[in-house]
């Protein structure tokens, strides 16, 4: 059976771009699992890396401010909830 598959010749290093409240760009990683929880990446302005941010994978981000996550979360019934998530940022020197 695995001899049968068919590989794609290469995968996207990610899948979606957003700026938040702040200028900051969120990278979300591509992922072959869409059941797993996202990865994103963000950068200051200037391009600086800042960390990495992971989210459910049943969360739909639809806006990032300084200080929060919004976003829509559906469940097994395919019930969307909006959600709040607080982002908690570390000065880190």
């Amino acid at each position: 059976m695995f001899s049968e598959w068919t590989y794609p010749a290469f995968q996207p290093s990610y899948d979606r771009l957003l700026l938040d409240r702040g200028g900051n760009l969120w990278v979300r990683h591509y992922s072959l699992a869409p059941q797993e929880d996202a990865e994103w990446t963000v950068f200051d302005p200037d391009g600086r890396w800042l960390g990495v941010v992971g989210m459910p994978a049943e969360l739909t981000v639809k806006e990032i401010g300084l200080d929060y996550v919004l976003g829509v979360w559906t469940d097994e019934l395919g019930v969307e909830c909006v959600q709040l998530h607080v982002l908690t940022k570390l000065d880190v020197q």
